[in-house]
């Protein structure tokens, strides 16, 4: 499948994600206003433990790739020579400035940054959920889920800026976590169903995955718009 194609795939992967999202919170029963501790805690367990994995997977990029004995993915050259460095996960390149934060103890990557953070902030307003039940009046758990795509498109349409600042960067990868957290909540409390909260963590997984796959896209934009030869994406 050529670029392109596969760009489009998972765009239209996403905006149907989108509709079953919608579709399960507007014909959601909308009647559940004590949520069962123990469905509380399968869908907080399910999505804290997914959080838990994106860390881990922001921190060692490529970890589940290397223990299956499937290298390091994609994204490291396809297979072409690279002569350059790396710096926070990309080539020491002009092109991935916007994409590293420099600190004095050295570089870290904008990206995985802003995914660990989010997750961070993801797991304790989870928990605050699990642990504190809460009642929502109508209409609250619909705005919820606006709420959350909303932030979803924002990290989305991020990747198409011409320009990017490193931090600003960081910060819309933490806000897909964030929605992903309003999605998962607002349709929990719309449908009072612990097996639609989970399908909304499985949907959430699949926004995730186009999100990586529209920045390798990006990424090979910038070597295919640079003059250099190393050609890292």
């Amino acid at each position: 499948m050529s670029r392109k194609g596969e760009l489009a795939y998972y765009l239209v992967v996403s905006v149907i994600g989108a509709c079953v999202v919608l579709a399960m919170t507007f014909l959601g029963s909308s009647e559940a206003e004590n949520l069962d501790i123990l469905d509380r805690l399968i869908v907080g367990g399910a999505f804290i433990g997914s959080c838990l994995l994106g860390i881990s997977l922001a921190l060692r990029p490529g970890w589940i790739g290397r223990a299956v004995g499937r290298g390091n993915g994609p994204s490291e050259g396809h297979g072409r020579a690279e002569t350059r460095g790396r710096r926070g996960h990309h080539p020491d390149c002009e092109g991935f400035a916007s994409h590293v934060i420099t600190t004095d103890k050295g570089a870290l990557c904008a990206g995985c940054t802003g995914l660990a953070s989010g997750s961070v902030m993801a797991i304790i307003l989870m928990s605050i959920f699990v642990i504190i039940p809460a009642r929502m009046s109508l209409g609250i758990p619909g705005l919820f889920v606006l709420l959350g795509l909303i932030l979803i498109v924002v990290a989305f349409g991020e990747i198409a800026l011409p320009r990017r600042n490193a931090l600003l960067h960081a910060a819309f990868n933490g806000f897909l976590v964030i929605g992903f957290f309003f999605v998962v909540t607002g349709v929990f409390h719309s449908t009072g169903d612990a097996t639609s909260a989970l399908l909304a963590i499985v949907v959430s997984f699949l926004w995730l995955d186009a999100r990586i796959h529209l920045s390798n896209w990006r990424h090979a934009k910038i070597c295919e718009n640079c003059s250099e030869v190393c050609k890292a994406y």
